[in-house]
């Protein structure tokens, strides 16, 4: 797996630390998305030590997947489900 995208597990994991209605603000507003990753970046995964939420709208993209993994399952079948993206996104080399 590409080292790249090790962040979303961390991401995945602070989200459901969050209460359901900010998950949901950040689904439907750019500016509250936009305080979020900044937020999860600085403090989630310790200003890129752990990686980082892209700042282009590919990072953004992911964000949101992110965000409605978090809505729509409990954190262990969204964790499931990350997995098998990350892994589909491993063996296809992306």
């Amino acid at each position: 797996m590409t080292a790249s995208f090790d962040w979303m597990r961390t991401v995945l994991r602070a989200l459901y630390e969050r209460p359901d209605d900010d998950i949901r603000r950040a689904l439907s507003d750019d500016s509250a998305r936009a305080a979020l990753r900044d937020q999860l970046n600085a403090l989630d995964l310790d200003n890129g030590t752990l990686g980082a939420i892209p700042p282009d709208q590919y990072g953004d993209n992911l964000l949101q997947g992110l965000l409605a993994l978090r809505t729509k399952f409990d954190q262990e079948t969204a964790s499931a489900k990350l997995e098998l993206n990350l892994s589909m996104r491993a063996r296809s080399g992306r």
